[in-house]
């Protein structure tokens, strides 16, 4: 007999996938700002207003080569 697999399984494994779906998600904008794209291009791809995508990627940082993503917001003085 196999183990059944239950809704709170089902729901642990969407939330494992949609933080990595996001982490690459932050990956690729900080990769294309890097690589000289615009907020505009950027917002195109992904569907929504270059100011969306401004105000929520502005302080995405990632290090290309280990691919660590993390935020950066600036500090206060």
């Amino acid at each position: 007999m196999g183990s059944q697999v239950t809704p709170l399984d089902q729901l642990g494994d969407a939330v494992v996938g949609l933080r990595e779906a996001e982490a690459a998600r932050d990956r690729a904008v900080a990769a294309a700002l890097a690589g000289g794209a615009t907020w505009a291009e950027i917002a195109g791809v992904l569907g929504v207003s270059p100011q969306a995508t401004h105000r929520r990627f502005r302080w995405v940082r990632v290090d290309l080569d280990s691919g660590v993503v993390w935020r950066e917001p600036p500090l206060l003085t």
